[in-house]
């Protein structure tokens, strides 16, 4: 069993329940033994509301102790930044300054240089949501049995939890595939490892460049392997590579071309089943273990008796930020051919537009429940041959038409139940009593630059 999960008898989960519980429970229903356990259920089943109490407590209070146990292993976690309280997570880097000639004579104190720093922004692209209905049969027929209280726990909580653990994995890698769409990775010509008919050759080949990447980048800066054209370096290297490559190529090999002993290398080696689409052809990924610009927002979850069914309803709420660094390098070894310049210089975003989808709708109203598909557009002035590109986050406020006017629609946050998916889709609250709502996205790139969109009960207009 997983450490963490509930590992304990029937009788020591009703008393921990009733150590929780309020004063009425603990008159009615009497602390468990051995001899009087399918007596207590009874007790308890045969009160609506403590029983309603007893399902609450053990899932809210006694459940959650194992809710963040996980049987899928998610390879990619360790690279998850932490917490933000926020919906937007900023990164802030700097290129080196360049030094100037000592003059003994010049007495000008004010000529020394602005540094130049950028600053990224992330925005919340994750809203996730798990829930699932609670059989009260079988969670009653599971307090009477003793040993069978635990394991039907463990199995409730592991559904949610390992639903959501493996949708982040799909996200994270996904991830690595937008990058590639929206920025490009610096890339080193190699062939098909695990297709090669000469795997010893081209595995050889590979690791070869990879150790040379290694040495170039390993403490070393470059405004060559990141997407904004940074001065930096590697300081955490990660070997991300798939399991195909994986097997073909030995582990002592690339321990060594890392100058480490292989149970060193296992920590700087990650493993994923395969690469996701867009990054066909790669045969591994040498990036900073900073990389993976992953935050959560909101992680948890509640249960909650529905009188009108009878059950327990239990969700899972995530909610993060998911992105790859724009500052921090990244060295992809694929059969595309060699990068021969900086993957990017510093892009400047000229204009921003929002639009909806005509596909979908050209007359969205502002309703309660409604959901929306928009279209960012963001266009830049540099690099001048820069495609348009959809690197926007997104800011809405909303609230009254006399708020609107007035030009004081106050920010909405997320955590009301408005808010803009991962995916561009705006959904509006169940409970929303919005008169007026304003969708402004913002350039990542530039975030002085935006275009909005306004929704209002009658129709829209695009600002």
């Amino acid at each position: 069993m997983p450490q963490g999960y509930l590992n304990a008898s029937n009788v020591e989960i009703l008393n921990a329940v009733r150590r929780s519980a309020s004063l009425e429970y603990k008159d009615r229903v009497p602390v468990a033994t051995q001899a009087n356990l399918a007596r207590t259920v009874r007790t308890i089943r045969d009160y609506p509301v403590i029983w309603n109490e007893y399902m609450e407590t053990l899932f809210n209070q006694i459940g959650i102790r194992v809710f963040n146990n996980y049987q899928f292993n998610n390879v990619l976690r360790p690279f998850k930044q932490g917490m933000n309280w926020g919906s937007i997570a900023m990164e802030i880097g700097s290129n080196l300054i360049t030094a100037d000639n000592f003059d003994q004579m010049d007495a000008n104190p004010w000529t020394a240089q602005t540094p130049d720093m950028r600053a990224n922004y992330y925005v919340r692209n994750r809203a996730d949501v798990y829930g699932m209905y609670i059989n009260e049969e079988l969670l009653a027929e599971a307090s009477e049995n003793d040993g069978q209280l635990s394991g039907y726990v463990n199995q409730l909580f592991a559904l949610p939890n390992e639903s959501a653990t493996w949708d982040e994995y799909l996200i994270m890698k996904d991830t690595l595939a937008e990058y590639e769409a929206s920025s490009g990775f610096y890339n080193v010509q190699v062939a098909d490892v695990a297709a090669s008919a000469d795997k010893e050759t081209d595995g050889k080949d590979l690791v070869e460049k990879t150790r040379a990447m290694y040495l170039k980048t390993n403490g070393f800066y470059s405004r060559k392997y990141n997407a904004e054209g940074m001065d930096s370096m590697l300081t955490d290297a990660v070997l991300l590579l798939d399991a195909n490559v994986a097997a073909a190529i030995p582990v002592n090999v690339l321990a060594s071309a890392f100058n480490m002993g292989e149970t060193d290398f296992f920590g700087r080696q990650v493993v994923i089943d395969h690469w996701p689409e867009g990054l066909e052809g790669t045969q591994a990924l040498l990036m900073d273990g900073d990389f993976f610009r992953v935050f959560d927002i909101c992680n948890k979850s509640a249960s909650i008796y529905n009188p009108k069914t009878d059950g327990l309803y239990s969700y899972l709420h995530c909610r993060g930020v998911y992105a790859a660094s724009k500052q921090r390098n990244a060295i992809r070894f694929s059969t595309d051919a060699n990068t021969e310049t900086p993957t990017a210089t510093a892009k400047v975003a000229s204009k921003v537009t929002v639009a909806l989808d005509p596909t979908v709708s050209n007359n969205a109203v502002l309703e309660a429940g409604a959901t929306v598909q928009l279209v960012p557009t963001v266009t830049y002035s540099a690099p001048a041959s820069t495609p348009n590109d959809a690197n926007a986050y997104f800011v809405i406020t909303a609230g009254t038409a006399e708020q609107a006017a007035n030009g004081t629609l106050p920010v909405i946050l997320p955590d009301t139940g408005t808010y803009v998916d991962r995916f561009n889709v705006l959904h509006v609250s169940e409970k929303s009593e919005y008169e007026t709502m304003v969708i402004t996205a913002v350039s990542t790139v530039t975030p002085t630059v935006s275009g909005n969109i306004t929704l209002n009960k009658v129709g829209y207009s695009a600002g």
